[in-house]
């Protein structure tokens, strides 16, 4: 029971932080819409923070909106990185 009770645990932390950096992530892309970039670039750092925990797919979708509030900005080479990271791991799945 304890062993299952551990393996419960280590799933809804699991969830939560996947959940938290969704949250994070929808922050990050309104903010895009509206002009705030810095405000998206710290969400969308948010959301990767615990990149492992991520699902690859979200984690791509994480690094192109880091990337697009770079470009946005201006910050050409740092959305070039981002974007390489977002297409890395998209192409894997």
């Amino acid at each position: 029971v304890v062993k299952s009770s551990s393996n419960l645990a280590s799933f809804a932390k699991l969830a939560l932080a996947q959940h938290l950096a969704n949250v994070a992530l929808d922050q990050a892309q309104a903010y895009l819409a509206i002009g705030q970039h810095e405000q998206a670039r710290e969400r969308a750092r948010q959301a990767l923070r615990d990149e492992v925990k991520l699902p690859p797919q979200v984690a791509a979708i994480a690094w192109g909106t880091l990337a697009n509030a770079y470009a946005r900005s201006g910050e050409l080479d740092a959305a070039l990185v981002n974007y390489d990271k977002s297409y890395a791991l998209a192409s894997k799945h």
